[in-house]
Protein backbone atom coordinates (compact mmCIF):
# COMPACT_ATOMS: atom_id res chain seq x y z
CA UNK A 1 0.00 0.00 0.00
CA UNK A 2 2.37 2.76 1.22
CA UNK A 3 6.09 2.14 1.72
CA UNK A 4 6.77 5.49 3.40
CA UNK A 5 6.75 5.68 7.19
CA UNK A 6 3.78 7.63 8.54
CA UNK A 7 5.83 10.67 9.53
CA UNK A 8 7.37 10.94 6.07
CA UNK A 9 3.93 10.72 4.47
CA UNK A 10 2.77 13.49 6.82
CA UNK A 11 5.78 15.63 5.87
CA UNK A 12 5.06 15.19 2.16
CA UNK A 13 1.51 16.44 2.77
CA UNK A 14 2.77 19.44 4.73
CA UNK A 15 5.23 20.33 1.97
CA UNK A 16 2.51 19.97 -0.66
CA UNK A 17 0.23 22.24 1.34
CA UNK A 18 3.05 24.79 1.67
CA UNK A 19 3.74 24.71 -2.06
CA UNK A 20 0.06 25.18 -2.87
CA UNK A 21 -0.16 28.19 -0.54
CA UNK A 22 2.94 29.74 -2.12
CA UNK A 23 1.16 29.48 -5.48
CA UNK A 24 -1.90 31.22 -4.01
CA UNK A 25 -4.07 28.17 -4.55
CA UNK A 26 -7.18 28.24 -2.41
CA UNK A 27 -7.24 25.43 0.16
CA UNK A 28 -10.31 24.24 1.99
CA UNK A 29 -9.86 25.17 5.69
CA UNK A 30 -10.56 21.59 6.76
CA UNK A 31 -7.43 20.28 5.01
CA UNK A 32 -4.83 21.87 7.35
CA UNK A 33 -6.98 20.76 10.29
CA UNK A 34 -6.98 17.19 8.96
CA UNK A 35 -3.21 17.27 8.48
CA UNK A 36 -2.73 18.49 12.08
CA UNK A 37 -5.01 15.71 13.31
CA UNK A 38 -2.98 13.17 11.33
CA UNK A 39 0.21 14.32 13.08
CA UNK A 40 -1.50 14.08 16.46
CA UNK A 41 -2.68 10.57 15.63
CA UNK A 42 0.83 9.53 14.54
CA UNK A 43 2.31 10.83 17.80
CA UNK A 44 -0.42 9.12 19.82
CA UNK A 45 0.32 5.82 18.07
CA UNK A 46 4.10 6.17 18.61
CA UNK A 47 3.65 6.21 22.40
CA UNK A 48 2.80 2.49 22.38
CA UNK A 49 2.25 1.00 18.91
CA UNK A 50 1.44 -2.46 20.27
CA UNK A 51 -1.53 -1.24 22.32
CA UNK A 52 -4.63 -2.69 20.61
CA UNK A 53 -6.70 0.37 21.63
CA UNK A 54 -4.39 2.57 19.56
CA UNK A 55 -4.86 0.40 16.47
CA UNK A 56 -8.56 1.30 16.11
Amino acid sequence: MNDLPLEQTWMVLVELLTDLRKKNIEIDPSIPEDIRMAKTTINFYKVNPSDPERMK
